[in-house]
C-alpha cells in the first residue's frame, strides 16, 4: 500500500499518524526533574541496652470496641502498648506484667484484665516504630457487655519483672462500651 492509496482509503490516517509521532517526540522532553534526592531509607531500630528499665507506657486503643458476639453491645477493645525509657529513643521489649482496668464515669470498675509475664511476652510484636505489645481485651472474658452506652476510662499498668512499681500512661484513654 503506497502513501496515495492510504490517504484515499483513510483520509485521516496520515495526519493522525503524524500527530501521534509529533506528540511522542514531545513527551520525553516534557518530563521535568526537580533534582531532589530520593528519601533516605528508614533507619534500623537501635539496639536495646541490656538491663534498661522502662519509665513510660504509651497505649493506643480502639475508641469504639467491636461487638464480638453481635448482640448489640460493644465488648472487644484492641490495644497496642509501647514501653519507653528516657535514655533510649525507641520502644523497648521488657519482661513484666500488664494490667488493664476499665472504669465507669464514677470510677467504678467495669472490667479488669491481667497478663502475667508469659502471657505478656506472648503478646509481643515488632511494629514499625519497634517492639510493642498487642492485646485484645474482651469484656465477656471477665465481666458483662450488657451496659448502657458508656464513656469508660481505660487504665493501663506495666510492672517490670523484679520491680514493685507499676508504670502507667499520663492519662486514661476514653473508650465507648455497652449498647450501640
Amino acid at each position: 500500500m503506497n502513501h496515495a492509496s492510504a490517504q484515499a482509503y483513510h483520509p485521516i490516517l496520515v495526519p493522525l499518524g503524524r500527530s501521534v509521532l509529533f506528540l511522542s517526540l514531545l513527551v520525553p522532553v516534557a518530563c521535568v526533574s526537580d533534582d531532589r534526592p530520593f528519601p533516605e531509607p528508614p533507619r534500623a531500630v537501635p539496639t536495646q541496652p541490656p538491663g534498661i528499665t522502662p519509665t513510660t507506657l504509651l497505649i493506643s486503643a480502639s475508641q469504639f470496641p467491636a461487638d464480638s458476639d453481635r448482640n448489640g453491645f460493644a465488648d472487644t477493645i484492641e490495644i497496642t502498648a509501647y514501653l519507653f525509657a528516657e535514655q533510649h529513643r525507641a520502644p523497648l521489649a521488657v519482661p513484666g506484667t500488664f494490667r488493664f482496668a476499665l472504669l465507669d464515669p464514677a470510677s467504678a470498675p467495669l472490667a479488669e484484665w491481667e497478663f502475667d509475664q508469659a502471657q505478656s511476652t506472648a503478646q509481643a510484636r515488632v511494629f514499625m516504630p519497634g517492639p510493642g505489645y498487642s492485646f485484645r481485651l474482651n469484656m465477656l472474658d471477665v465481666a458483662t457487655d450488657r451496659l448502657p452506652a458508656t464513656q469508660a476510662r481505660l487504665m493501663a499498668f506495666f510492672t517490670p519483672t523484679g520491680s514493685a512499681t507499676a508504670i502507667e500512661p499520663r492519662s486514661a484513654t476514653t473508650i465507648v462500651v455497652g449498647a450501640r
